[in-house]
């Protein structure tokens, strides 16, 4: 009851966006499939309903990413086609959640900007870390076959960047860097200067 009167209430906005985004985490919060479902619905109906801020209907799409069940391929697909320039990035986000192959697929659609680019090559990069060892460079490989045909080049630009940068990783691995504690960042300078003083004398 409390979800259907949440949906049906949202695009009439009686209410500042940044209230229906903590509404809505909050609600995503309980896991409720029946709620996902409802805000599928209301994606769906994005361009029936034009009084709805683009703050909402992020934050309706940054739920339904994060919230199970998953959305079909095809549910982000058609979002999508609703407004590509708006969208691209949390529904390249859905679709590499549920099967990368068909998200590799969607990139000669991209918009062609930098700022898109750059925002695929950090989800190519999370999507990498998820996936198993074996699976990473056919992965990155798929990326690259895709790059080297039909995409923008000001969005390719910076995907293509994160291509080479993998590449060097053909066996899925990629070294953790090195880190030093705290105590290592204070103690080895100190100790630099005791060995001056004693070589000084």
């Amino acid at each position: 009851m409390l979800c259907s009167w949440f949906v049906n209430f949202v695009p009439m906005g009686r209410e500042r966006p940044i209230t229906w985004k903590n509404l809505i985490a909050l609600a995503t919060a309980f896991k409720q499939p029946e709620f996902v479902r409802m805000l599928a619905q209301l994606a769906e109906r994005f361009p029936d309903l034009p009084h709805v801020a683009d703050e909402v209907r992020l934050a309706v799409l940054a739920a339904l990413v994060d919230a199970p069940p998953p959305q079909s391929t095809e549910f982000w697909e058609r979002i999508f086609k609703q407004a590509p320039e708006k969208y691209a990035g949390l529904v390249l986000s859905g679709m590499l959640a549920i099967d990368p192959n068909r998200a590799i697929k969607l990139l000669p659609e991209m918009p062609d900007t930098e700022l898109t680019g750059q925002a695929a090559a950090l989800k190519f990069d999370l999507t990498w870390d998820d996936l198993q060892q074996k699976q990473r460079y056919p992965f990155v490989q798929s990326i690259q076959a895709m790059l080297s045909t039909v995409c923008s080049p000001r969005f390719a630009a910076p995907v293509q960047a994160w291509v080479n940068s993998m590449k060097k990783y053909p066996d899925g691995h990629r070294p953790q860097p090195i880190t030093c504690p705290i105590t290592c960042l204070v103690t080895v300078p100190i100790e630099l200067i005791r060995r001056t003083e004693l070589d000084e004398k």
